[in-house]
């Protein structure tokens, strides 16, 4: 499902407005993570699938998410992003 519709807006309001979706969405990932991931990055079980209220997320995504998020890669960049802020 994917929203088409057009807004006209002026540059300002369009860049406001794409610096909010992309604070929410870093917001939700995050959050995804700290609830689904880590919380049981120590029962595999769990991580298999997205959990069941989460279903709009493709099985596919959930698990390069919980892969990445895992990963040594993801932890070295956030220990670097939390030492700047």
């Amino acid at each position: 499902m994917y929203v088409q519709t057009v807004f006209d807006v002026d540059d300002q309001s369009k860049k406001y407005a794409l610096s909010s979706v992309a604070v929410k969405w870093r917001q939700f990932k995050s959050g995804l993570a700290k609830k689904y991931v880590y919380s049981y990055k120590n029962n595999p079980d769990k991580l298999r699938g997205p959990p069941k209220q989460l279903s709009f997320i493709k099985d596919e995504d959930w698990k390069k998410f919980v892969a990445y998020r895992l990963s040594h890669e993801f932890k070295v960049i956030n220990s670097v992003v939390k030492f700047y802020y």
